[in-house]
This record gives structure tokens, C-alpha cells and sequence, in this order.
């Protein structure tokens, strides 16, 4: 493998996302393969019960490389809500121990990647330090569905939290689950620390770390291609609050979302690896990936054990694993 030609791919993750982002991985070895060589950098965390040297010995291969570095700092100070992981701070280590290489793209552990990536890799970034997609699904969702964004005791709209609270003097807001960083720009900005530094001034904020990552740009970053980070969830969304959006534009995003996603992106209610959560149209894929690596019993167990948490009358309401990678045992389970 020619590591100076392969495309690096940076993910982070703690023991909650490590079986999830073996899809990942697979995703990535299943879209590149005989035609691009992938490095996935893996910072993890420090007390893993996961194995990591396992993730090596399931993916290396002419396509993919794994590279593992572990979490020197502690970021659970910053963490003020139990929906946040510290491992969501990994990245900006992982960005400084990168800092030789020219850039690289980053994927939250809840992606799945449909589409090569040689193309975004190659983004003319110009003179931003990132690429990334507009936060579509906050921008449309607040909007159309009249939500508030609480802080401390307040409730912003979009534009005042975006003012008042993250301190920027633009509208320009972007989703951190999928980003191309140019490593020497984003390291002498000093983005991370900066970041790190918003979230220890400003504790409760609503998304944490993609809140702290904007106010340090302030809207200075180059605009992707929607579907490269696609929220999988948005049309079930509408669906189930028998509802449309309220703007041709935004309809048509849901649309592409939801049929042509190059990055899909298992964000907020949508994870396939949880069965109180909502369907998405790439649910399947998900398990397609995953049934295809040594983790897949593993999950499959976490999702079972999961399920017997609730009720036999809630079992009923509950997402299954598709069928055809459903245990024989499903009816003592999920009670059909």
C-alpha cells in the first residue's frame, strides 16, 4: 500500500460506538475495494473492554489499513448531558497526532459510507482549514416543526443561539459527522483548542463539540455536497407526523437524503443498532455491512439484550433486525 497516495479517514470512538463503527470500516472496504487504498486512523479509548487489536486482525487487507492510537487526555469534565460521549473530543487529539499528513476525512462512528471517496478527498479546499455540510436537518427542522434551542435557562431560535451564545456573526452553520480537514491549517488555527476551550467557558451547550467547533470558525469553512452527510432518519421523520416540509427546497433535500445519500448519516433517533429507534431507508445496508465482519454476533447480542429490557406487550412496537439476519429464536423474543 502506498500510504502517500491512500485516502486517511480518521474515526474516534469509546467502548458505545466500537461495534456501530465496524460498519464503518466495512463500508469503506466494501465501496474502495481493488480501487482505492483506505488508512483509517482509530483513536479510541484508553479503558476499552472492546478488543481493538481486533479490528487489525477483521479489516487488514489490500484495501484497508488500520492505524490505532490511544486517547491521552480525559475529556469527561466537558460532558454535561448523558447523549455525549468524551470520545466526541477524540478528533481534535487525533487531528494533532496527524498533523503530518496533508489532510484527511473524519466520519462519526454512526455513518455508513455509500459512495467512493477519492472525489472528496480531493475537495479545492482553498484557504478553509475544513469542508463540511451545512447543518440542513437543524436549519429545516427548527423551522418547520417551530423548535427552540434551550441553553441554561433560555430558549433560543436558530439565528440568536448562533448569535448570543456561540458568539458568530453568521448563519453559516455546519454538521461535524462528516468533515475534510486540511491538517496543517486547522492545527496552526489552533481549531481544536479553541474549541475544547468554548466548551469549558460556555458548559450546557446544546450540541457540545459541533457547537464549540463553529463559534471557532464562525462560518469559515468550504460548503459540501448535501449528500455527502445525509441524516438518515429525515424522511421517517415526516412520515410518522403524516406531515410534509413546508419548503420545496427543503422537500427536495429530504428527497436525495433518502435516495441517494453518499455518506448516510445514523444521527439523532436513527440507529439501526437500537431497537427503540426509528427505521431509516439504510438500515439494511447497515446489517449487510456489519453481518459481513467478525463483530456481527457481538452486536446482534447487544441488540437482544437490548430488546429484553422492555416488556413482552413493548416488544411489539420495537425495530427488528431485518429479517434475514433475524435469529431462529425471534419469536421468544419479540413475541410474533
Amino acid at each position: 500500500m502506498t500510504f502517500t497516495a491512500a485516502i486517511h479517514v480518521a474515526l474516534a470512538f469509546d467502548d458505545r460506538m466500537a461495534l456501530p463503527a465496524m460498519s464503518v470500516i466495512k463500508s469503506l472496504e466494501r465501496i474502495h475495494a481493488q480501487e482505492d487504498a483506505i488508512v483509517v486512523h482509530i483513536m479510541h479509548d484508553a479503558h476499552m473492554t472492546f478488543d481493538v487489536s481486533s479490528i487489525t486482525k477483521a479489516f487488514e487487507n489490500p484495501t484497508v489499513h488500520i492505524a490505532l492510537y490511544q486517547a491521552k487526555n480525559d475529556y469527561s469534565h466537558l460532558i454535561s448531558e448523558p447523549r455525549f460521549s468524551k470520545a466526541t473530543f477524540y478528533r481534535f487529539e487525533l487531528f494533532e497526532c496527524l498533523r503530518d499528513l496533508r489532510r484527511c476525512i473524519y466520519l462519526d462512528a454512526d455513518t455508513l459510507v455509500r459512495r467512493n471517496l477519492r472525489s472528496l478527498y480531493a475537495t479545492d479546499m482553498g484557504e478553509y482549514c475544513l469542508a463540511a455540510c451545512a447543518d440542513l436537518g437543524l436549519k429545516y427542522l427548527l423551522e418547520d416543526n417551530d423548535w427552540k434551542i434551550p441553553y441554561l435557562s433560555c430558549s433560543y431560535n436558530k439565528a440568536s443561539y448562533l448569535k448570543e451564545v456561540l458568539g458568530m456573526t453568521t448563519t453559516r452553520y455546519l454538521n461535524a459527522g462528516v468533515m475534510v480537514a486540511d491538517l496543517d491549517l486547522w492545527n496552526r488555527n489552533k481549531v481544536g483548542a479553541r474549541a475544547i476551550e468554548f466548551c469549558l467557558s460556555h458548559p450546557g451547550l446544546w450540541l457540545l463539540d459541533q457547537d464549540a467547533i463553529n463559534h471557532a470558525l464562525n462560518g469559515r469553512f468550504l460548503r459540501l455536497d448535501p449528500r455527502w452527510n445525509s441524516f438518515a432518519y429525515i424522511k421517517r421523520h415526516y412520515a410518522d407526523r403524516e406531515a410534509k416540509p413546508r419548503s420545496s427546497a427543503w422537500n427536495y433535500i429530504v428527497e436525495t437524503w433518502s435516495n441517494d445519500a453518499w455518506i448516510a448519516h445514523f444521527s439523532a433517533e436513527s440507529k439501526p443498532w437500537m431497537p427503540e429507534h426509528a427505521e431509516t431507508p439504510y438500515d439494511l445496508e447497515f446489517w449487510d455491512n456489519i453481518m459481513e465482519t467478525p463483530f456481527s454476533r457481538a452486536l446482534q447480542d447487544e441488540y437482544i439484550k437490548r430488546v429484553m429490557r422492555h416488556s413482552r406487550r413493548e416488544r411489539g412496537s420495537l425495530k427488528k433486525i431485518p429479517h434475514r439476519y433475524n435469529p431462529p429464536w425471534k419469536r421468544l423474543i419479540y413475541g410474533f
